[in-house]
């Protein structure tokens, strides 16, 4: 039987791998009584991968309004109308609506993105801070790096001016 994490391997008539006895550094698979497949997956490295939950790339590529929550929370703590206000004042053209913030601002709480953070104000207990998470600041960074990559991209495409290009 295959171990916790061990992907599945199979052959191409679908038959089902299973580990041939003597593994070493790497992992070998029998399909029937063919041929051996390596397998990436290293017995010692399964123990320190992540869950699902603690990898980046299953969070990307972020929606917009997910990306600019991000990057509102990097300043600090701010409540959903804080953060509709930070979008504006940077110039943005297409602001988010209320309903829209507020649905995305549950999807990043229940993704671990954000959080909600206690309210500054004890006065306003109708009002909800969030702020970003070690999680989320990762996923920002590396939108980041993504959209940057993108911006590159169409800089040599010749779809922007070169001029900007570091």
């Amino acid at each position: 039987m295959f171990a916790r994490g061990t992907p599945a391997v199979r052959g191409r008539d679908g038959t089902r791998a299973t580990p041939a006895p003597s593994a070493g550094q790497n992992r070998q698979f029998t399909l029937g009584a063919r041929w051996h497949v390596r397998c990436m997956y290293a017995p010692r490295i399964l123990p320190l991968m992540g869950t699902d939950r603690d990898r980046i790339d299953v969070h990307l590529p972020l929606r917009p309004v997910e990306f600019h929550i991000l990057l509102s929370l990097t300043a600090g703590e701010r409540h959903g109308y804080g953060i509709i206000q930070d979008i504006e004042a940077r110039g943005e053209t297409s602001v988010p609506d209320v309903g829209t913030m507020y649905r995305a601002l549950a999807r990043m709480v229940d993704s671990g993105l954000i959080e909600a953070a206690p309210a500054a104000d004890a006065d306003d207990e109708r009002r909800n801070n969030y702020r970003i998470t070690a999680r989320g600041l990762r996923v920002a960074k590396a939108e980041a790096r993504r959209l940057d990559t993108l911006m590159r991209a169409a800089r040599l495409g010749g779809l922007l001016d070169k001029k900007a290009m570091s």
